[in-house]
């Protein structure tokens, strides 16, 4: 009926199961997931391909690192022995190394120059060559002189010359003819073979400088010429110069022979004629800079192209010799000496790496002469690479940045005289055969092995480490041995 309340009955259902909801938090994970998964991906590949990069510069400084001159073959965790050259005499003379290239060279009997790379891991023969230079006439056994030419890692070129025999007269010798060999030293093959009379010869860059001395009434003039021994005809000299003359001084020996020192050497962009008590400073371009008195002074080309001059004669005192140093036309009065580090990049290119008679190293614009920074500790070996200059001391190695002075690093090995470097780890050498292994761009100390039980003579007398032509070696009365 309409308009009039009904009882109803409640009926009490049973409860039904829970909707079951899924929390926030596990739905937004869900989201989530796939870029926490590239986001972890991509970590993984850029610390891979971060590796890989690191993994590559450190190949390419290696890379770089065997073009300069002076650096070892790369280092392991500790030393071994490589080999033991045969010690017989009849192996031909270390000559030159070029890069990564160790050439040895002799002249024959039959006038023949006989050329080889050695393989600095094993001491066998890479290549050998014979070439002819009978032109020359030279004496079974006459030295050769060998010396990279041009930019080893650009293009790996060595060149060697032999010349003929000196005249048996008192006068002085003058030029003689001499054989030049250019070859690849890659494989040993022959570029160029040329027959040039000179009297001393040094290579500027690419180029080979030849100087020869003339005397006439108006005393004696050099002559000193470069010139492209590879140039396909025969070649004009790019340039030439001729000292001024003077008046030589003669001084014959007991054997009637002229006693005469010469020397022809290049750094940077300078030539150092030497000539007795005279000297000549040329431009790369061949222009006379500076001509230099230099009585019984000994002359030094630095790297900066800098002429340090020292008197060890018993008038300046031995133990304080008079040195003077000519930079940019001018002279100064040091009380050191030019001392080139034994391995050298050619980094921080306008300083000078020279020595104190006291004991430290000192550091010198190249352009003024004037001194940057110097040890506090004395300094017995330097080693020059990227822009880090690795001094030597009785207390151990001292990194220093070779333009300001400032350390790098510092690490302790008691007696260290010498040092090497593979461009990765420095060796600290002592007189005791201890060789102690840093890493070269933070001093971390590596490993420290007695290199002593490497070679084994039985004769227990002394031995020393020496370390050239891109080679660390134990000397020992047996001989030689090679390590590394």
């Amino acid at each position: 009926m309409h308009g009039q309340m009904q009882d109803v009955e409640l009926v009490e259902q049973e409860p039904s199961e829970p909707v079951r909801r899924t929390p926030a938090g596990p739905r937004r994970a869900h989201r989530w997931r796939v870029p926490a998964v590239v986001v972890g991906v991509a970590l993984v590949a850029a610390l891979v391909t971060y590796q890989a990069s690191a993994d590559a510069r450190a190949r390419a400084d290696l890379d770089r690192a065997a073009t300069v001159p002076g650096t070892l073959l790369p280092l392991g965790d500790r030393l071994h022995t490589r080999w033991r050259p045969s010690g017989d005499g009849r192996s031909p003379a270390f000559a030159a190394l070029a890069g990564r290239h160790l050439v040895a060279a002799e002249t024959t009997a039959d006038a023949t120059l006989r050329v080889r790379e050695v393989d600095r891991t094993d001491g066998e023969a890479r290549w050998t060559v014979e070439v002819p230079v009978g032109a020359v006439a030279p004496r079974a056994g006459a030295p050769v002189t060998c010396a990279p030419l041009g930019d080893p890692a650009r293009s790996a070129r060595v060149v060697c010359a032999v010349a003929g025999p000196a005249p048996s007269t008192p006068d002085s010798p003058g030029p003689r003819p001499t054989a030049f060999v250019v070859l690849d030293a890659d494989d040993g093959a022959v570029v160029v073979v040329r027959t040039v009379r000179t009297e001393l010869w040094t290579v500027h860059g690419s180029r080979v400088v030849l100087a020869s001395s003339h005397d006439d009434p108006a005393g004696t003039t050099w002559v000193v010429l470069a010139t492209d021994l590879t140039a396909v005809d025969e070649p004009d000299p790019v340039w030439r110069t001729t000292t001024p003359p003077w008046d030589r001084p003669v001084v014959i020996g007991p054997d009637g022979q002229e006693l005469a020192w010469q020397d022809l050497q290049a750094a940077g962009d300078r030539l150092l004629l030497t000539d007795g008590d005279h000297a000549w400073l040329l431009g790369s371009d061949g222009t006379l800079l500076t001509a230099l008195d230099t009585g019984a002074q000994v002359a030094t080309l630095g790297r900066t192209g800098v002429v340090g001059l020292v008197d060890w004669s018993a008038a300046s005192g031995f133990d304080r010799p008079r040195a003077t140093l000519v930079a940019d036309g001018r002279t100064l009065t040091v009380r050191d000496t030019v001392q080139p580090p034994t391995v050298d990049d050619g980094s921080a290119p306008d300083v000078e790496v020279m020595q104190s008679f006291d004991g430290p190293v000192v550091v010198r614009s190249g352009r003024t002469g004037g001194e940057l920074w110097r040890s506090r500790e004395p300094v017995t070996a330097t080693l020059l690479l990227g822009g880090v200059l690795y001094a030597a001391s009785p207390d151990g190695v001292v990194a220093r940045d070779a333009v300001t002075g400032r350390r790098v690093w510092a690490a302790r090995g008691p007696d260290t005289r010498r040092l090497a470097t593979d461009g990765r780890v420095l060796l600290a050498l002592s007189p005791s055969l201890t060789v102690r292994a840093y890493g070269l761009a933070d001093g971390a100390e590596l490993w420290t092995q007695d290199a002593r039980p490497l070679v084994d003579d039985g004769s227990g007398t002394a031995r020393w480490l020496t370390t050239g032509w891109g080679m660390l070696a134990i000397v020992s009365p047996d001989g030689l041995t090679v390590v590394g």
